[in-house]
């Protein structure tokens, strides 16, 4: 069953979370951190329509972005944020009703990263 005490996973996420700004620029990207309405407060459905509607946000403000739009990107989560990752990857609903090409196409993600 093996887990990681709630520390190491924490220590872990951090140490992630640090090493960004040195890929982002070794690899010339962007990394953008979007939040989602937390549980108890919001509906799964909820958080899941505030990672698709940040994805817009991303894909039609390429200024913001360093030109996301035109390229692939890489989603993904830490815990919780993974799974809703993999719910909204999950629903191509979400993407049709936004207008955004569905993840299954590979037009616009590219990979996705789930740590959890």
């Amino acid at each position: 069953r093996g887990s990681f005490p709630s520390a190491v996973t924490a220590a872990v996420a951090i140490a992630v979370a640090a090493s960004l700004p040195f890929f982002a620029a070794t690899v010339a990207c962007a990394i953008l951190y979007a939040s989602f309405r937390a549980g108890g407060t919001a509906s799964h459905d909820d958080m899941c329509a505030d990672v698709a509607d940040a994805l817009l946000w991303i894909r039609n403000n390429p200024d913001a972005v360093g030109d996301c739009a035109s390229r692939r990107v890489v989603i993904g989560g830490y815990s919780s944020g993974a799974h809703v990752v993999a719910t909204v990857l999950s629903r191509p609903v979400l993407f049709r009703e936004r207008g955004l090409p569905p993840p299954s196409s590979g037009e616009w993600i590219g990979a996705v990263l789930y740590v959890s």
